[in-house]
């Protein structure tokens, strides 16, 4: 009876068993180099490692010449300098792989450009250049001194520059800036002062009115001026 039993039971497990469904068959593999270099103009060759007898390239990037091999598991291929890309897929039977990606490369990537020129500097005004070339022609040969004097020039043409918005004409203009000058540095930068009595008399009428315009010309002079005498 227990025999009886036994060889049920194994016949039960055995039918369990051959109803199961069979194990789904493997992927098939496709395996290619992440990166092939060729020289330009020249036939090169890339294997796909793969069971598959058949292999399907796919140009993503076009301009290679393309030659499949032995059902495609070897590529001949050739083309100009440049980075090109391909994918390749096989099957096993009705299972199809993954399909694979390689990036060749042909010829010598180009250089990345190197560091371009710095902006050139501005040329400076002729203005500045005036007053650049009466400074260095100071007779003064105290570098400190010389620098200190050009400090106190800017400060007074600081404060001309607002004094020409309230002066009554343009004689007391020029009166206060020479009186002026004088008293702080004496006769320290004449050839610099010059220069600037001469841009000075471009702008300044000869009547006795300051006019809008004319008030707004000399106050920006005047501010041009320290900026230059400070950048010295």
């Amino acid at each position: 009876m227990r025999i009886l039993i036994a060889a049920a039971l194994l016949l039960a497990f055995s039918s369990s068993a051959l109803a199961q469904d069979p194990p789904a068959p493997a992927t098939p593999s496709l395996k290619l180099p992440s990166e092939v270099k060729a020289p330009p103009a020249t036939i090169t060759d890339l294997k796909a490692e793969t069971p598959g007898k058949v292999v399907e390239w796919v140009t993503l990037t076009p301009g290679l010449s393309l030659r499949p091999v032995d059902g495609g598991r070897l590529l001949l291929f050739s083309g100009p300098t440049g980075r090109y890309e391909l994918l390749a897929y096989t099957a096993v039977g009705d299972i199809p792989s993954k399909p694979a990606r390689v990036v060749v490369v042909i010829g010598d990537p180009p250089a990345p450009p190197g560091p371009g020129p710095g902006p050139t500097p501005p040329k400076p005004d002729a203005l500045t250049e005036r007053i650049k070339k009466a400074f260095g022609a100071d007779p003064e040969t105290d570098p400190a001194k010389k620098a200190a004097l050009a400090k106190s020039l800017a400060t007074l043409y600081r404060e001309l520059s607002k004094e020409a918005a309230e002066s009554p004409s343009a004689d007391e203009f020029r009166r206060v800036a020479r009186e002026t000058a004088k008293s702080m540095i004496g006769d320290a930068l004449i050839g610099v002062r010059q220069t600037v009595s001469a841009e000075l008399a471009l702008l300044l009428p000869t009547d006795a009115a300051f006019a809008g315009a004319q008030r707004d010309a000399v106050a920006a002079l005047f501010t041009r001026l320290a900026t230059i005498l400070e950048g010295l």
